[in-house]
């Protein structure tokens, strides 16, 4: 009982010590092992995959590595799949094709909105018939460019329901953008109305004072005129004085400050949408544009 354990705690601690460390994603190509091609070959598959974004619909990325040991090949691409995220959010239509080369093991890991469409049969019928043939005489960028040809020809005839998919998630995100602004706008539009609320009420509170103080100006002039004139014997009173005028701020004022303030949050709004855009237009052409790829173990391994 004691060995078994202790085989248990051995096997558990040397799993997480010498457990193989997931690489960052780079691009749509990641060459992290002993095995090189030329960099015109790495341009050349970059363009390829980018046909396929581009085309197929399908976001798909290739890493290289010497060995994926002590993981399995199937743990260790579903880790890399799920680190990276490839496919796009909604649709997870991303695809992760890892290759071990000291292992002689590879793995086609499909997200899962195409499941459907890249079968663990299909993915395991072109490892084994366009891949491994390649793979065996050495010949490992052919035989990665053979497999993504095949995932090519195989969504092509796809493109309309993964195309469908994409507008929806499309369509759900600028519903999305368009409830934000809208509260956005509801949320300007209530700060304006408070602080114009505030700004009359303290209009009203200084024409109430003005009010005031001239009641209080005309009272003590007509006093004091009562006590410097004495009424004439025929009657008649000397009047020399005339009621001021009240300095009161037109309310033309305060319907200018709501169109200002009305204004300016018009103007919040459009230079909020302005810079998004411009965020958007900056995306490198190397990078992929999902990253809510979902995968849920579909695919298949081969070796060679």
């Amino acid at each position: 009982m004691k060995k078994y354990i202790l085989s248990l705690l051995l096997t558990f601690f040397s799993s997480v010590v010498f457990s193989q460390e997931i690489p960052d994603l780079k691009g749509r190509v990641n060459f992290n092992g002993t095995y090189q091609p030329s960099q015109e070959q790495k341009n050349q598959l970059t363009n390829l995959l980018k046909t396929l974004d581009q085309d197929g619909k399908v976001e798909l990325a290739v890493l290289v590595v010497d060995s994926v040991r002590p993981s399995t090949i199937e743990q260790y691409s579903l880790k890399v799949a799920e680190k990276w995220k490839i496919g796009k959010k909604g649709v997870n239509n991303g695809v992760v094709f890892v290759v071990a080369t000291k292992d002689r093991k590879a793995r086609i890991e499909v997200g899962r909105g195409l499941e459907g469409v890249l079968t663990d049969a299909l993915t395991s019928r072109i490892q084994k018939e366009k891949m491994a043939p390649l793979f065996k005489k050495g010949d490992y960028y052919g035989g990665i460019v053979a497999v993504v040809n095949e995932i090519k020809i195989k969504t092509v005839n796809e493109t309309p329901i993964i195309k469908a998919e994409i507008d929806k998630s499309q369509s759900k995100e600028s519903n999305d953008w368009l409830v934000w602004i809208l509260g956005l706008f509801a949320t300007a539009v209530a700060f304006g109305m408070f602080f114009i609320s505030r700004y009359n009420k303290e209009q009203d509170r200084k024409y109430a004072e003005e009010m005031e103080k001239t009641r209080k100006q005309w009272r003590d002039e007509y006093i004091n005129n009562q006590r410097k004139y004495r009424p004439s014997p025929s009657g008649t009173l000397a009047s020399s004085s005339a009621k001021p005028k009240a300095s009161v701020k037109s309310r033309n004022d305060e319907t200018s400050d709501v169109v200002t303030t009305a204004v300016i949050a018009s103007s919040m709004l459009n230079s909020s949408s302005s810079d998004d855009d411009s965020r958007r237009s900056s995306s490198s052409s190397d990078s992929f544009s999902g990253g809510g790829g979902d995968y849920g173990g579909g695919g298949s391994s081969s070796d060679w």
